[in-house]
């Protein structure tokens, strides 16, 4: 039994996905996706005072673009505005300056695509966590093909025989496609425990730095508890 989750690389994504790693006996980072707008490729969820505001990493977006291509716009000041605004955001929890300390510096470094820095923020945070799960890029594989299909080649070039997705991809996985080759396709099933959250009724969806500020690394595990759950009882 393999267990393999893929994901496009995610800005500062939120807890879900590590509870997805979790699972995970290797990690896939679609890094040769394409790049659509509006997803959570260059963005994440921040609460505020004011309500959920979006941090957001400016890009030189062109069509067709692979996540992997895409560059960073460092031309725009987005790097001190999310600095400074995480640290308003997360002022005054416990671990804050524990976090921030490390994950500051890693947002100042310059990186070639909007993946790599994703990946770097990504991994940093899980390896943090005392993961120890490999990681490999879809790029590094060289499968062309599209969709379900490429889902399907990235499992079996990993060996996998088991894929864990979000739920996402109950709107265009062919279940069927990867039955028929061996693969058993799992949903997360989520459990959100709370945390102490500044600025109103918790939210589990913003960034997981939100979780880290709150509680420590050490103790994060207790908050990544989600199971998951065969394709037909998901659907």
């Amino acid at each position: 039994m393999m267990r393999v989750v893929i994901s496009q690389p995610m800005y500062l994504p939120w807890q879900g996905l590590f509870d997805q790693l979790r699972h995970a006996d290797l990690f896939v980072h679609y890094d040769d996706a394409q790049f659509s707008k509006g997803g959570f490729m260059n963005r994440v969820q921040l609460k505020t005072a004011q309500g959920f505001t979006w941090l957001t990493v400016p890009v030189h977006y062109r069509r067709d673009v692979l996540l992997n291509q895409l560059e960073v716009d460092d031309a725009k000041p987005w790097r001190y505005k999310h600095g400074e605004a995480l640290k308003q955001n997360l002022a005054d929890l416990p671990f804050t300056g524990l976090v921030l300390d490390e994950i500051l510096p890693l947002l100042d470094a310059a990186y070639p695509s909007l993946a790599t820095l994703c990946i770097t923020l990504f991994e940093h945070i899980a390896r943090r966590l005392g993961y120890t799960t490999p990681f490999v890029h879809a790029s590094a594989l060289g499968i062309q093909t599209r969709a379900s299909e490429k889902v399907c080649d990235l499992v079996k070039a990993v060996g996998g025989t088991i894929y864990i997705t979000g739920h996402g991809a109950a709107r265009y996985l062919d279940h069927a496609l990867l039955e028929q080759q061996g693969i058993e396709t799992r949903y997360m099933d989520y459990r959100l425990p709370s945390y102490p959250q500044k600025f109103g009724a918790f939210n589990p969806y913003v960034t997981m730095l939100s979780l880290l500020a709150a509680v420590g690394y050490e103790k994060a595990s207790a908050h990544l508890t989600s199971e998951t759950v065969h394709w037909k009882e998901f659907a």
